[in-house]
């Protein structure tokens, strides 16, 4: 069989008269021609019209030295030789009953090399693998043109169609990159990177896709690479499964943790902003026993919020110290002083992490930790103080010197010592 994928219905129709007795078959979407090479199983000749652009040349790397479409030979159709120099085999327009004729032997030839094309062992295990498995399977290919790459899929199976809630087609054109969560995919780039390096055997990855009803899911992903025959190709061979509901059943669990350490431990949940201030858009019941305020009025965006709460000379510094520590290792934990509807000082303890939404949040609890504090500024006091007198001991004494010493809001001072003892 010889296949044609061209837009141009001239060039189709002098091939077909050139070649009879062959069956001709022409396609004019670089889409068409792949779904047809998904089922075809005897020895092909097709030919690639260059006029097709990029997606074309995507299809001539993704065939040439695979070794799937060993029974594919690839010709290109072009308008001047300098144009597919690079190509093994060609053919120039214009075209004409001669120049077209030769085809017949090259395919024959082709043919005698490839009687059986795929065997049916193959295919029997190629169906039993791309559609009984209930798990999305594809198969990619990277593509390196210049300085640019890309990651084509060339195979899929009709469970990866119904996770992804689109067709062959669709996933195809998108491409990874246009199904997945952009943070997520540069994660994703980055172990793929590793595992075309050799560094790693294969990776496992939970991340978000977006179907085509518009719906966000996780998916679960483990990518194994695929070696050949040719070294400088990199293929790998993708599983994924839903793991939407597993996911809602843990944050269901993780926010039913949290409401029991709020009850227990005093506290309140949250959810803040990424700003320049962690505007605090979230808060959970919690919030009056601990601050004297309702959620409501902490949230209501009317120039109050919870952060107008903390002790004025430590505001700005709480939080630079949040914003440090969430760009070091997306997590926060960072006790400080609150003043309270009353007027009370609480300290308190806050433990946050960023989420994975897009955009990420801080989200966390903030727990009551007055009485923690007193305990650990009473110990202190004891541990610097003279039991009997209730002075400075000497390693105490000698600290604060040091760090009145660097003070420069502290004026020269000296230090005055009696000894009572003879009294």
């Amino acid at each position: 069989m010889i296949a044609l994928v061209s837009n141009q219905e001239s060039d189709a129709h002098i091939i077909k008269r050139a070649l009879v007795p062959l069956e001709v078959v022409h396609f004019d979407r670089v889409s068409a021609g792949i779904d047809f090479l998904e089922e075809v199983e005897a020895p092909t000749l097709l030919i690639v019209d260059l006029a097709l652009g990029e997606e074309a040349k995507d299809l001539i790397t993704l065939l040439v030295g695979n070794a799937f479409y060993a029974h594919i030979k690839v010709m290109v159709l072009c308008d001047t030789e300098e144009e597919c120099e690079s190509c093994l085999q060609r053919i120039v327009r214009p075209l004409s009953q001669r120049t077209v004729e030769p085809l017949m032997g090259i395919y024959r030839e082709f043919q005698q090399r490839h009687p059986g094309g795929r065997t049916e062992r193959d295919d029997i295990s190629y169906q039993a693998l791309f559609t009984q498995v209930p798990l999305g399977i594809a198969v990619s290919k990277l593509i390196k043109r210049g300085n640019s790459q890309s990651h084509v899929i060339h195979q899929i199976n009709p469970m990866f169609e119904k996770i992804l809630g689109r067709t062959k087609q669709e996933i195809m054109h998108l491409g990874i990159g246009g199904y997945t969560n952009a943070q997520d995919w540069e994660r994703e780039q980055l172990l793929l990177k590793r595992l075309e390096n050799r560094t790693i055997t294969h990776y496992s990855l939970d991340k978000r896709c977006l179907r085509g009803d518009g719906k966000e899911i996780w998916v679960q992903t483990l990518v194994f690479p695929l070696r050949f025959h040719k070294e400088d190709e990199f293929h790998y061979f993708g599983i994924i499964r839903d793991i939407t509901e597993e996911k809602k059943l843990a944050l269901k669990a993780s926010e039913e943790v949290n409401q029991v350490l709020q009850e227990k431990l005093r506290g309140m949940g949250y959810r803040s902003h990424l700003d320049d201030d962690l505007t605090v858009f979230h808060l959970t019941n919690g919030s009056y026993d601990l601050t004297g305020y309702t959620a409501d009025e902490l949230t209501a965006g009317q120039g109050f919020d919870y952060n107008k709460l903390l002790e004025p000379s430590s505001h700005r510094k709480v939080i630079d110290r949040l914003q440090e520590q969430i760009r070091i290792g997306k997590h926060a934990r960072l006790e400080y002083e609150i003043i309270t509807k009353s007027g009370e000082h609480k300290w308190v303890f806050e433990l946050g992490r960023l989420t994975e939404d897009d955009p990420p949040i801080l989200e966390g609890i903030i727990l009551d930790f007055s009485h923690y504090k007193e305990l650990e500024q009473s110990r202190i006091y004891e541990n610097e103080r003279i039991p009997l007198t209730g002075l400075l001991n000497r390693s105490a004494l000698k600290r604060q010197m040091e760090e009145d010493k660097q003070n420069p809001e502290i004026q020269e001072s000296a230090l005055i010592s009696i000894n009572f003892t003879p009294l």
